[in-house]
């Protein structure tokens, strides 16, 4: 999982502790070397991993890479074009995709 759509998850509200596993578990295979990287991925392994743990090594990854999680807004675009791009591509459900996209309804502050 590319770290942009997982923040346009987080945006949502819709990001779980799998996605935050899948994705530390992507920088592994990019040979990211990072140790609280590599706790994050191991999480995955977990039956149910606790949340407030995922959290935590997401934090301490985000600082170890130096990366910033994106505004809420900026988050939701991108989410919105990627979610878009699966379903023209075909790895998405066309209906799957836009009952994601009538979430954003209730994040956005369109009346």
């Amino acid at each position: 999982m590319k770290f942009k759509l997982l923040t346009g998850k987080r945006a949502l509200g819709s990001a779980y502790s799998k996605d935050y596993t899948e994705w530390a578990e992507s920088l592994l295979y990019e040979n990211v070397e990072s140790e609280n990287v590599a706790i994050l991925a191991s999480m995955g392994c977990e039956r149910d991993p606790d949340s407030e743990a995922v959290e935590i090594y997401f934090q301490k990854s985000l600082k170890d890479l130096g990366l910033v999680v994106l505004d809420e807004k900026e988050g939701l675009k991108i989410y919105a074009k990627a979610l878009c791009e699966q379903i023209i591509s075909g790895d998405l459900e066309p209906e799957k995709g836009v009952s994601i996209l009538e979430s954003f309804y209730s994040k956005s502050d369109y009346e």
